[in-house]
């Protein structure tokens, strides 16, 4: 898929050095097999039901730099009480007033504090720190320079 879309994007835009970033995957919601195909994007996670993080994939370069670049399937395996993490270089990338970025690590050992949590208190978590990074006072939203999107696709106990 990613490959398909990068010749159209590649052949619809000679013209133009623009690109994009995304990851795209398959989940057998029963089995929890999946694999994902990374092109430019964050690094996504598993967080084990233990709370401990581990990456899925390797990178890849962004859909329409090049016509004849490939890109990698990564197998994984989401056991119940797992969760697979993607997320946005907005987060990864915000900054505090110091120009240091929060990082994937930071996300990454954030979620996996919250694994106990459900998904709701945990995005409420992952966004109050994010405000609380780019200096916002306590319950306020600071504005952001690029998108901050998380998705968090829990297997549940059971399945």
């Amino acid at each position: 898929m990613v490959r398909i879309l990068n010749q159209r994007f590649c052949a619809q835009h000679p013209e133009v050095t623009s690109y994009f970033t995304m990851v795209y995957g398959v989940i057998d919601r029963h089995s929890g097999e999946g694999r994902l195909c990374q092109a430019g994007h964050p690094t996504p996670f598993i967080v084990s039901a233990a709370g401990e993080a581990r990456a899925v994939g390797e990178g890849g370069s962004p859909v329409g730099l090049l016509d004849h670049l490939d890109w990698e399937e990564s197998a994984f395996h989401l056991a119940p009480g797992e969760r697979l993490c993607l997320y946005s270089d907005g987060i990864s990338e915000c900054e505090n007033a110091e120009q240091q970025m929060f990082g994937a690590a930071r996300l990454e050992a954030l979620v996996a504090s919250q694994q106990a949590q459900p998904l709701e208190t945990l995005l409420a978590t992952v966004e109050a720190a994010l405000n609380q990074w780019r200096g916002a006072a306590s319950g306020e939203a600071a504005p952001a320079p690029d998108d901050i999107s998380l998705l968090v696709i829990e297997r549940q106990q059971g399945l």
